[in-house]
């Protein structure tokens, strides 16, 4: 006995053994699959490989094989111990869902499918040698969102059921190979977003780098078209690109780019292109369309030379010979192909649409640049044809290249065309005069004699009379010639002009060749000759010429001095930008530096706006300008500011006028300002050392504060202009940003020259800012951080950060505290004062740094120093607009100073920590100013509700009280005068009794007045009926009942209740449902009208009660009819449940419900203003609401919030 015990005990340990060395195995296989994921995450066949393997291995199998979708198929995809038919076979007959393998079967279930003996399955479809060798088969899914996207087969020569260990084991190589497919999966898209993204910054810059090309090659065609081609080639991964332009007869080829360049152009600037079909290019020209040869040696209409060619091209340092495909796009302009661009590449294939859109991209710009080339040769050929026609006419090119050479000076065309004329013509001298208001006034003189040219010194200006030749010429507008002068009435008359120019010119014949504008005299040529000898026709065609010349002239000279003031405007405008360009790239690249920012802005600012010198001020604590940064000021000038780099300037002063206005300050003649009269020394240095008269002061605000001033100077008077004032202001606000932007990040930088130690102070601050970051609002993570990382770099034992609480410094975060120490600061706040460190900077508001708190004698916090185990201690504040919000401390057991670094560095995290404190307060300020809004717009949506409902009702309730009054008095006839004749029917068979009938007579008289009692009977049950729904109209169409005063809600909801209750039992007999009740004792008392309130919950207990026996007849035995009242308080508000388990209500029932004489039960059983005259009087008369919940066959359940306290209502309070 003790024998077979041992045995079985044997047996039982050698099982467990076998388990345990399986259990091992398959956790080893399982570290090693996990392994190779991890090393080959994106190596999949690998992967699948290792699984099938470890699969076949563990579980006992022979075989095994990995199938992966592909469509609806499945093919293979790893396999273990498989034989090269097996593999033939599924190669040729990838599995689908169905029911000819276990691997259809997992495909169609999406289930683990066991196949115990393939021979006894009849839907096998396998070979019979291959299922000869395949006895027991076992299919696993791989799963993804429920879907098969692949199967795990395992199978065995001998037949029967697979244990479950074994398919838990292959489910979780299932699990794993998905794992794998999904990093796989990933990580391909990824890499395809990548590539993506790459290959779109190669195209932007590609494009770019043309666009510059085009930009300074504006009519230089070639290096754009080789750039382009270039450009194209590479971003599209061909061999080779060309362009081809449209020449006379044919395409030529004119721009190359590939690794083959030479050998390219060899083949192809030589070989021009028509339209054809032999290459991609000819068939662009043909068709006008893109064209691509897929593959040169398939397509049979490519011309075989030029494959030839391709083919056989010397490969020597070229990859011309690898071409296999071309890709061509038309260049077109006015729906015309002006030319093809060509790429070659190794692949065939159909091409790319984005390497199509690409290409086609860089054809649209060769286009642009071409037409630019086209618009400057046809300029240049106009100008040449003007240069040509200037050198046929000797007289007129003077002119013309005058008018050219000086195409903004008016003088010198003028003194050429004069010159021309009186030479040519043989005169003595001439004038040019401009028609002016009427006047003529002379703008150019040639060779006058002396005292005549006086003359025009005195009266530049002529009005002449209408017998003066000058007259006539305004009068005719024709050319005025006159041989002799002597003869003019004019002169005859004494006109002083003209005898001047008789007496004193010496002139005798004289030409005034009038010059038009758009048919407006624009002045007059006038030329003199000092002997009576009239002009020639030629001459005076001549001077006629020179005097459209001199048009030309003017108005070149309008036009130009309109463009050049266009242009200055647009080189101002240039500057300005570029100016402002220059200081923002300062300030990028120097966010926390302010100087070089200063610096730059000063030199823009005094350059551009033709100041001699400026300088920039900040605004100090105590209300003073410090001088941060100056620019080119007098060096006697200068030296003040060393000696008193604050100024407080008083309000007559223009600095204090500034701080007072906070708007800009402009000063034509600062020596004229009453500061500088009354001799304020800074005003009096700025005149006096530093030369300054015109004066520029442009606030520097941020969020309407000012932070600063920047001032530039003139050292003459002369005034800024508008746009110069606009540009010191943009000046003003970069230099706002740059000291915000010093603020926030000047502290964040480490400045050391050791660059571990600079990095590891980066990477803590930026660990810092990503707390902040991620906990924006989690002050208490946020802290914690800053003090962990302060105390770290610091080589601190400990660190805390205090918080202000009212007048005292309460512990909100440490690091390296023993839990003692922090008891101890819990539970002694700190008071401002000298007795503490961090009470002196509550006090003073700046660093505290005590080497040794053991030799400070001021100092006196108890047993704090043994407790926290310190000794030296640095204590910088937390400020915010100058007030001091927390302190942050450092402790050390060795005594002995801080480094300047480390003090550096705890400011940084004592502003880092001031900057997470007021995202907090911001937030919840949004927060707080978030949920008062959301309360304002519930409140006034609800007002808006209640007030549309309560003028509906009231308009409903006049229309109601006027017809029931109608009603009311014939109904009263009705039913008096048919209970009357009810009456008489009794009194008439009562007569009838005595008479002597026959008993056939008697039955009819019987049954005729039975008829008529009866029918009278029905006529007094209706209209009682309609008596009761014109009471309640009439009672629907009242304001309110009874009085109002404070009522429990509770009693009222119980009497209720007992009241509808007992009603409904006595109207109908066998009624019964359950009661639950659930009332608040501290709902209380209710401000309210209790006969109104208590009809409201009679009507709705009532419609419940009837909804439930309702769903009682309909159901089968077991319903039980339940109503359920339930009170809660709300504080300022109560509410109640009226909740029942009848037929519920549908929902467009529901839309509908508060509608008066609107019901939903049979005729006679209600009137429709039930439901109506609750909502009057919740809403309207209370000031409540009523809401409802409802599920059609299950309940109902309405809801009554009512205010404690009256309200102001449309109807009683």
């Amino acid at each position: 006995m003790t024998n077979k015990l041992a045995e079985v005990s044997q047996q039982v340990v050698d099982d467990l053994q076998r388990r345990l060395d399986e259990s091992v195995a398959q956790q080893a296989a399982t570290a090693d699959i996990l392994k190779i994921i991890s090393r080959s995450t994106f190596d999949l066949q690998t992967v699948l490989e290792t699984l099938i393997k470890s699969a076949v291995e563990l579980s006992g199998a022979d075989r095994g094989s990995i199938f992966l979708r592909d469509g609806d198929l499945f093919p293979l995809k790893a396999a273990s111990s498989t034989t090269p038919e097996f593999l033939q076979y599924w190669a040729a007959n990838p599995p689908k869902a169905g029911r000819g393998s276990a691997t259809s079967r997992v495909i169609a279930s999406g289930k683990i499918e066991v196949i115990p003996d393939v021979l006894e399955d009849p839907d096998m479809e396998m070979p019979a040698g291959s299922l000869n060798r395949i006895r027991a088969a076992l299919g696993v899914p791989m799963l993804r969102s429920d879907k098969v996207e692949g199967v795990i087969v395992l199978t065995r020569p001998e037949p029967g059921p697979f244990g479950k260990s074994q398919i838990d084991l292959v489910q979780t190589f299932a699990d794993q190979a998905m794992i794998a497919i999904e990093n796989v999966r990933l990580f391909d898209e990824v890499q395809a977003k990548t590539a993506d993204l790459s290959e779109s910054l190669q195209q932007q810059t590609a494009t770019a780098d043309v666009l510059k090309v085009i930009s300074r090659s504006v009519f230089d065609l070639q290096p754009v078209l080789d750039t382009l081609v270039d450009a194209a080639y590479k971003l599209c991964g061909a061999k080779v690109g060309l362009l081809y332009l449209r020449g006379e007869e044919a395409f030529e080829c004119k721009a190359v780019a590939g690794a083959g360049v030479t050998e390219a152009s060899r083949l192809f600037r030589g070989r021009p292109i028509r339209a054809g079909r032999g290459t991609a290019g000819e068939r662009v020209i043909l068709t006008g369309e893109v064209q691509s040869i897929t593959s040169f040696l398939d397509d049979p209409e490519m011309d075989p030379k030029i494959r030839d060619a391709i083919l056989n091209a010397d490969s020597s340092g070229s990859s011309i010979s690898q071409i296999r495909s071309t890709l061509a796009v038309p260049m077109t302009r006015d729906n015309a192909v002006v030319g093809v661009m060509v790429i070659g590449c190794s692949q065939t294939g159909p091409f790319p649409q984005r390497q199509i859109e690409l290409l086609q991209t860089f054809a649209d710009q060769a286009v642009i640049a071409i037409e630019n080339a086209r618009l400057f040769d046809e300029v240049q050929t106009k100008t040449a044809d003007l240069e040509e026609s200037l050198q046929h006419q000797t007289a007129t090119s003077e002119v013309l290249q005058v008018i050219s050479r000086s195409p903004g000076e008016l003088d010198p065309v003028f003194q050429t065309i004069l010159a021309s004329a009186t030479r040519i013509c043989d005169a003595q001298f001439g004038l040019l005069l401009l028609y002016e208001d009427g006047g003529f006034r002379c703008t150019s003189t040639f060779n006058l004699p002396p005292t005549f040219a006086e003359t025009f010194l005195r009266n530049p200006v002529i009005y002449p009379p209408p017998i003066d030749p000058l007259g006539r010429l305004i009068e005719t507008r024709q050319l005025v010639h006159v041989v002799d002068v002597k003869q003019e009435p004019a002169y005859l008359t004494g006109f002083p002009p003209i005898v001047e120019l008789v007496e004193l010119g010496g002139a005798r014949t004289l030409l005034l060749v009038p010059m038009f504008r758009e048919n407006d005299i624009a002045g007059v040529i006038a030329i003199f000759r000092q002997n009576v000898h009239a002009f020639s026709d030629k001459q005076i065609d001549l001077v006629t010429s020179f005097g459209r010349q001199a048009v030309i002239a003017i108005e070149n000279a309008r036009l130009l001095g309109e463009l050049h003031k266009r242009t200055d405007d647009l080189s101002e405008s240039l500057r300005h930008q570029t100016a402002t360009s220059e200081v923002l790239k300062v300030i990028s690249r120097s966010p926390g530096e302010l100087d070089p920012v200063f610096q730059t802005i000063l030199a823009s600012a005094t350059g551009i706006c033709d100041a001699q010198f400026g300088n920039l001020f900040v605004l100090h604590e105590d209300g003073g300008l410090r001088c941060a940064s100056v620019f080119s000021l007098p060096a006697a000038f200068a030296e003040t500011f060393s000696r008193n780099p604050v100024i407080y300037p008083p309000p007559i002063d223009p600095l204090g006028r500034l701080i007072a206005t906070r708007q800009l300050v402009h000063i034509l003649d600062v020596a004229q300002e009453p500061a500088y009269l009354t001799g304020f020394p800074p005003i009096v240095d700025l005149v006096e050392l530093g030369g300054a008269r015109t004066v520029l002061l442009v606030p520097m605000l941020k969020e309407d504060k000012l932070v600063g001033v920047l001032a530039i100077f003139r050292q003459t008077v002369q005034a800024f202009s508008e746009k110069q004032i606009d540009l010191v202001t943009s000046f003003a606000s970069q230099a706002v940003i740059a000291i915000e932007n010093a603020r926030l990040l000047s502290e964040l930088r480490e400045r050391t020259d050791d660059l571990s130690e600079s990095l590891q102070q980066q990477t803590a601050t930026a660990d810092v800012l990503k707390v902040i970051s991620r906990s924006a609002f989690d002050l208490k993570s946020v802290l914690t951080t800053l003090t962990e990382s302060a105390q770290s770099l610091c080589g601190a034992s400990l660190g805390i950060i205090c918080l202000r609480d009212g007048e005292v410094m309460r512990l909100q975060a440490e690091s390296g505290c023993t839990p003692a120490f922090v008891e101890f600061m819990q539970a002694h706040p700190i008071k401002p004062g000298r007795e503490t460190i961090t009470g002196r900077v509550f006090v003073d508001g700046t660093p505290v740094h005590v080497p040794d708190v053991e030799l400070d004698a001021e100092y006196n916090f108890g047993n704090a120093p043994t407790i926290g185990a310190y000794r030296a201690v640095l204590a910088v504040p937390l400020m915010r607009d100058g007030a001091v919000e927390g302190v942050l401390l450092l402790g050390r057991p060795e005594p002995g100073p801080f480094g300047q670094r480390q003090q550096e560095l705890v400011q940084t995290f004592a502003d880092q920590a001031v900057i997470a404190i007021e995202n907090v307060r911001l937030f919840d300020e949004v927060q707080a100013r978030t949920r008062e809004l959301s309360l304002s717009l519930e409140d006034l949506r609800t007002a808006q509700d209640r007030l549309v409902q309560t003028e509906k009702l009231a308009s409903l309730g006049q229309l109601t009280a006027g017809i029931a009054h109608e009603i009311k008095n014939p109904l009263n006839f009705v039913n008096n005068f048919s209970s009357l004749s009810g009456e008489l029917i009794d009194e008439l068979n009562d007569l009838l009794q005595s008479a002597k009938l026959d008993g056939k007579t008697r039955e009819e008289v019987d049954e005729l007045t039975q008829m008529l009692k009866g029918n009278l009977d029905k006529v007094v049950q209706h209209g009682k009926r309609a008596d009761s729904i014109v009471k309640n109209m009439l009672l629907h169409s009242r304001e309110g009942s009874g009085d109002r005063r404070p009522a429990d809600i509770n009693t009222i909801v119980e009497e209720s209740l007992n009241l509808a209750y007992h009603g409904a039992r006595a109207e109908k007999s066998g009624f019964n449902i359950t009661l639950q009740r659930d009332l608040d004792p501290s709902a209380g008392i209710i401000d309210l009208y209790p006969q109104e309130i208590t009809r409201v919950f009679l009507n709705l207990i009532s419609n419940g009660f009837y909804a439930a026996n309702k769903r009682k007849e309909a159901a089968s035995d077991g319903f039980e009819p339940l109503l359920t009242a339930t009170t809660k308080n709300l504080g300022s508000k109560v509410e109640i449940r009226i909740r029942d388990n009848g037929t519920g209500i549908p929902a467009e029932v529901k839309d509908k419900m508060f509608n008066p004489f609107f019901t939903t039960k049979p005729a006679g059983e209600g009137t429709g203003l039930g439901l109506s005259m609750s909502h009057d009087i919740i809403v309207k008369q209370h000031g409540g609401k009523i809401d409802v919940e409802t599920e059609p066959g299950a309940f109902t359940e309405f809801i009554i919030t009512l205010p404690r306290a009256a309200v102001q209502t449309g109807g009683r309070t």
